[in-house]
């Protein structure tokens, strides 16, 4: 029989075994802890996201409610303004015919009022492309906001990667390498095998 050069293999077999197995479970362990993270990290990446899209959002009507405001209040007073000029030129006739204007020609003093109300709804059309200009780059900042938000999430669950289960494969190959090792022993020590013999032991 093989004698002590058997029964030290077996052990050294033994303990790397067990030392395989151990190690085996800590980092099955491991590997748990480490994906239950990651999906926590993927969870807080997610909600953020959400609430920064959910505030943009709120943002984004808020400034459409701005925009429509600013069209119609600049609708209204550019009625008003044509609604004004034309009593004043109304106005102006009448009080031309009926006593007529020293100096002052009716023709003129119609072209000067038609001037005055250009002037008027010119001066509304800037104010209104200033404002619709200021709602517009808010606009585009939310959009900015909006793409920096996706990314953030996404660096942010990259950043933490799943790991891949334990692989058995893996494992085997350790309990290989580890019979490798005690067979190796077995052999320095003098041990040996053979059909007619089995497990003997020869001096080295």
């Amino acid at each position: 029989m093989g004698g002590i050069p058997m029964a030290i293999a077996i052990a050294q077999l033994a303990i790397t075994a067990a030392s395989i197995a151990k190690q085996q479970e800590a980092q099955r362990a491991q590997i748990a802890q480490s994906n239950k993270i990651a999906q926590e990290n993927a969870r807080l990446a997610n909600e953020s996201y959400k609430n920064s899209m959910a505030q943009i959002a709120e943002k984004n009507r808020a400034l459409k409610a701005a925009e429509n405001q600013q069209l119609e209040q600049a609708g209204n007073l550019a009625l008003e303004q044509e609604v004004e000029a034309l009593k004043a030129t109304g106005t102006s006739i009448t009080a031309s015919g009926e006593a007529g204007v020293e100096g002052i020609s009716p023709g003129m003093q119609i072209s000067d009022l038609e001037r005055q109300s250009i002037n008027n709804l010119n001066a509304i059309n800037r104010n209104l492309d200033t404002s619709l200009g200021n709602i517009g780059r808010q606009r585009k900042n939310l959009a900015f906001s909006a793409d920096s938000a996706y990314y953030s999430a996404l660096n942010q669950v990259n950043s933490m990667q799943m790991q891949r289960p334990f692989d058995p494969m893996a494992g085997a190959l350790q309990y290989a390498s580890g019979a490798l090792d005690a067979g190796t022993t077995y052999y320095k020590l003098g041990g040996r095998y053979s059909k007619d013999k089995g497990f003997y032991t020869e001096k080295v």
